[in-house]
């Protein structure tokens, strides 16, 4: 029995044989002069058709249409650095946050996974950049309280196995003293391993990251160490220390930068040429491949080592990370960003509430008596933070 809005039903008791042949010959010749040829709208609206089943693509038909250029020569590199650490790094927790709200977070620290040392070297460099930029000749007084907000919120076992090493260079002798009173006061109360200021480091970008290079390979020595070259124009969330101590105890990556630029989700040629990526969670956030770095990166003291001649620096820092994707060193960042470029509001990861973030910064380095702080927060950034209102997309509006 066929249903009864079946097309066969309806043929029942009929004959199965159709039309006679000339009879569908006719039908045939009067169907191709009498139905009207396409016209132009009717051709140009199948084109747009066309072009929209293929912008539905991530970044449309120029990603089928380009080969990706990177090409990983080794899938794990001699360093050992690889996705997971453990085995147990996929597990999943569950959280009980009362008796009818389960929720699952995210992974578990392999069990007898125990935290690496964590190195922190924060460069201040005063240098002039693009028109526009906030890097001129100001000191971040935010991007210092963020960092110093961010060492207080970490457990009290990891301070003792934290050290972090400040350099400032191209300031003035003024300008130099009250900062260093002022990280005195605020950093050696803290708990931490060691807290070393150094002022010797040369002016210039480049000069003073060679300089911290140096310093790096005398004051790091075991090799499972966990490195972080921070800049002073990174306004940081608080967890973000932690998250990075972390997530090289679930996984085992070769480089993790803490910011995840807004450009990357834009239809450029640099990101659909660089092929697919991946993304795998940690215990707090999910974390995805990157295709460049600047030179603020973590990384073991043995990933740095073996990779020294490639090492992004402040001249090639696009070039030198996508020369090591190449050579099998894979970059990971946050996801949504643990960090914000300050060099422009426009630099800031997505998803995060940067202006209740940055208030809270100013309002403790005002009540920390933070030296070359601005009157408000507007005049302490290089964009005003009506820009965070307004971009629903990073923050959104204030109730």
């Amino acid at each position: 029995q066929h249903a009864p809005c079946s097309p066969l039903s309806k043929m029942e008791g009929r004959s199965q044989r159709g039309p006679p042949l000339f009879l569908s010959l006719l039908l045939f010749l009067l169907s191709f002069f009498l139905l009207p040829l396409p016209t132009s709208t009717a051709l140009e609206h199948e084109t747009i058709f066309k072009e929209l089943r293929e912008d539905c693509l991530v970044f449309g038909k120029q990603q089928l249409e380009q080969k990706p250029t990177h090409k990983k020569q080794s899938p794990l590199p001699p360093t050992g650095c690889r996705a997971y650490a453990k085995d147990g790094g996929l597990e999943g927790r569950l959280g009980i946050g009362g008796k009818e709200t389960k929720e699952l977070k995210g992974l578990l620290v392999p069990v007898g996974v125990k935290p690496p040392n964590l190195h922190v070297f924060y460069r201040f460099s005063l240098r002039g950049l693009k028109k526009g930029y906030k890097h001129t000749d100001n000191i971040s007084p935010l991007s210092l309280m963020s960092f110093q907000r961010s060492l207080r919120a970490l457990c009290a076992p990891q301070k003792k196995t934290t050290s972090v090493y400040i350099y400032l260079n191209s300031m003035e002798m003024e300008e130099r003293e009250q900062i260093e009173s002022w990280i005195v006061t605020h950093f050696m109360s803290l708990g931490l391993k060691k807290v070393m200021i150094d002022s010797s480091a040369p002016p210039g970008n480049m000069r003073s990251w060679k300089y911290l290079m140096r310093m790096m390979k005398g004051n790091v020595t075991n090799p499972n160490d966990v490195v972080l070259q921070l800049e002073d124009d990174y306004v940081i969330v608080e967890s973000m220390l932690q998250e990075i101590i972390e997530v090289f105890m679930t996984h085992d990556f070769c480089f993790v930068h803490p910011s995840d630029y807004p450009d990357r989700y834009q239809l450029q040629k640099k990101n659909f040429m660089f092929g697919k990526y991946r993304v795998l969670p940690s215990t707090r956030r999910y974390w995805r491949t990157i295709e460049s770095s600047t030179v603020t990166y973590a990384a073991r003291l043995k990933t740095i080592t073996f990779y020294e001649s490639r090492i992004p620096n402040p001249l090639n820092d696009y070039k030198n990370s996508r020369t090591l994707w190449d050579q099998g060193a894979e970059w990971w960042s946050p996801l949504p960003g643990l960090s914000g470029h300050m060099q422009k509001c426009q630099l800031a990861s997505y998803y995060v509430p940067w202006l209740p973030l940055l208030q809270r910064n100013f309002d403790d380095a005002l009540h920390k008596e933070l030296p070359f702080l601005g009157r408000n927060l507007e005049q302490s950034l290089a964009c005003t933070p009506n820009w965070f209102q307004n971009s629903t997309m990073i923050v959104p509006k204030p109730k």
